[in-house]
């Protein structure tokens, strides 16, 4: 945790800093939804595989620096739905054991943390991204309640639906 903080680039504050850390966020949960390995020759790890690895551990980390970002409070849209990714991140330590509700759950925290850091740096609703288009992650995406990806989705509805998605599978 230490390491990570003290990369921590200096004089960053605020929506800066958090976007910083949602940039590493992004890119660990990536990778924990084996989407290179979906795209490659690599052979995939079954989900349960990654659970308390240094890949998870990245996440928990990058999730309790900007936890502790007191003005993250000051948005309640945000921070509702902060709330449910960080109940699925706990979730997914020990509760969930099917492979497949694993990986979509992986899979949803990284549609979050995209959605997170449209939403911070004050952008428009986070588009389909580019992962649909690999084999088995549409499907993934319909096995979620409430859509995260339409036309026209203003930025608060996508927050509520995703907000929903993360605990439909922090519940299950």
């Amino acid at each position: 945790m230490e390491q990570y903080r003290a990369q921590t680039p200096a004089g960053l504050a605020g929506r800066k800093q958090v976007l910083y850390h949602l940039g590493y966020l992004a890119e660990y949960t990536r990778r924990l939804s084996i989407i290179e390995c979906k795209r490659s020759s690599q052979p995939v790890l079954a989900p349960s595989k990654l659970r308390g690895g240094d890949l998870f551990v990245c996440v928990e980390v990058c999730a309790e620096v900007i936890r502790e970002n007191t003005q993250l409070y000051c948005d309640p849209e945000f921070w509702q739905c902060w709330t449910a990714f960080d109940d699925l991140l706990e979730h997914t330590k020990s509760k969930i054991s099917a492979e497949d509700r694993l990986e979509s759950a992986y899979f949803l925290l990284y549609l979050a943390a995209l959605i997170f850091k449209r939403h911070i740096a004050e952008e428009k609703a986070e588009n389909e991204p580019e992962i649909f288009s690999v084999e088995g992650y549409s499907e993934i995406a319909n096995r979620f309640p409430r859509p995260l990806f339409t036309s026209n989705i203003s930025m608060a509805d996508q927050l509520e639906n995703l907000k929903i998605n993360l605990e439909h599978f922090s519940r299950a």
